[in-house]
C-alpha cells in the first residue's frame, strides 16, 4: 500500500506550522519505502498531484476550535459524506476539499485520516510552538506511527 502523510501549515506561523513540524520529526524515524511524508503551506490545486497512487492518507493540521485544551489531538475518519465538515475543522483542511472532490468525482477515496492539534495562539508569528502544542505534538507523532502501522497492514 502506497501511503502519504501530509504535514500542512506556515513554520513562520507559530503553533500553525505543527503539520510541517511533525513531518520533520517523521522523517528523522526513517519510516518505510512505501510511506511518503509531504510539507505542504497552503494545500490546493497541487494538492490533486499528492495525492496521485496513493492508497491511504494521513492529514496533520492545526486547529483553532477553541473548545479544547491547546494541545488536544483531535482525530477524524474523512469519508465523502463527512469531508467538508471534518476538513473545515482544521486551518488548512478546506482547501483539500475541492481537490478531493475533483480527484475522486464518483470514485471511491482512498482511506484517509485527519490529525488535528488544538492550537494556543494563531496570531502570533514566528518560529517554533507553544509548550501544550509541543506537548500534543508528541503524542500526535504516536498516533501518526500507529495509524501507519495499520494503514500498511491492510
Amino acid at each position: 500500500m502506497r501511503v502519504k502523510v501530509l504535514g500542512c501549515g506556515n513554520l513562520l506561523s507559530y503553533d500553525e506550522g505543527v503539520g510541517i513540524h511533525a513531518v520533520r520529526i517523521l522523517r528523522e524515524g526513517m519510516p518505510p519505502p512505501e510511506v511518503e511524508l509531504v510539507e505542504m503551506g497552503k494545500p490546493g490545486v497541487d494538492f490533486l498531484q499528492i495525492l496521485k497512487d496513493c492508497e491511504g492518507l494521513i492529514i496533520i493540521d492545526a486547529m483553532a476550535q477553541g473548545e479544547k485544551p491547546p494541545g488536544t489531538v483531535h482525530r477524524f475518519q474523512v469519508k465523502a459524506k463527512n469531508m467538508e465538515k471534518v476538513l473545515g475543522n482544521t486551518i488548512h483542511g478546506f482547501n483539500l476539499v475541492v481537490p478531493l472532490k475533483i480527484l475522486y468525482r464518483g470514485s471511491k477515496l482512498p482511506s484517509i485520516i485527519m490529525l488535528a492539534v488544538e492550537i494556543k495562539e494563531r496570531t502570533l508569528f514566528g518560529v517554533g510552538l507553544s509548550a501544550e502544542v509541543k506537548t500534543g505534538l508528541e503524542y500526535l507523532l504516536d498516533m501518526v506511527w500507529h495509524e501507519l502501522s495499520l494503514l500498511l497492514s491492510e
